[in-house]
């Protein structure tokens, strides 16, 4: 279908799970790869001196992996065949993962560099060429004045000379 459903890992799972059991077909299945954790609070009285501790063993038991191995044990999750999306390739099934396209993004991201290295150097190139233009004209226009000032200096002489 057309439709995507954007919830909690485990109610997902059991939704898939109850369409395929009464169905017998997989119209629904997971993502091979989890994009959000969610997270859990416990409420308790304000200002209870066990929170803190409580938090702190959660969190150990969560990063250790221990709350993790409960659900998927308890809630037998892989035990159909609709688990993960599959597509067909060359007549066989495969997941598909960001593994997958690792390749066609490190294109991009070689691209996108190669491309931004061709701009910086056209505009350093650019920058260049107007600061060697902008030098050539300081520099002969130096030359002329000059060149001006001699002339004018030879002139004033030859009238000197003339006068006499």
């Amino acid at each position: 279908g057309s439709a995507v459903f954007v919830e909690d890992f485990y109610v997902l799972s059991d939704l898939i799970k109850a369409e395929h059991n009464k169905t017998g077909r997989c119209e629904l299945a997971l993502a091979p790869k989890k994009f959000l954790e969610i997270y859990v609070a416990i409420a308790a009285r304000k200002g209870s001196p066990y929170l803190k501790e409580i938090d702190i063993f959660l969190r150990h038991l969560w990063h250790g992996g221990l709350m993790q191995h409960w659900a998927k044990q308890f809630a037998q999750l892989d035990s159909h065949e609709c688990y993960f999306i599959t597509t067909t390739l060359r007549g066989g099934r495969k997941d598909v993962t960001l593994n997958d396209l690792f390749g066609a993004f490190m294109m991009l991201f070689c691209g996108l560099g190669i491309a931004l290295i061709a701009i910086c150097s056209e505009k350093a190139w650019k920058k260049l060429k107007r600061f060697a233009a902008s030098k050539s004209s300081i520099f002969t226009g130096k030359t002329n004045i000059f060149f001006i000032k001699m002339v004018v200096v030879d002139e004033s002489k030859c009238n000197e000379t003339i006068k006499r």
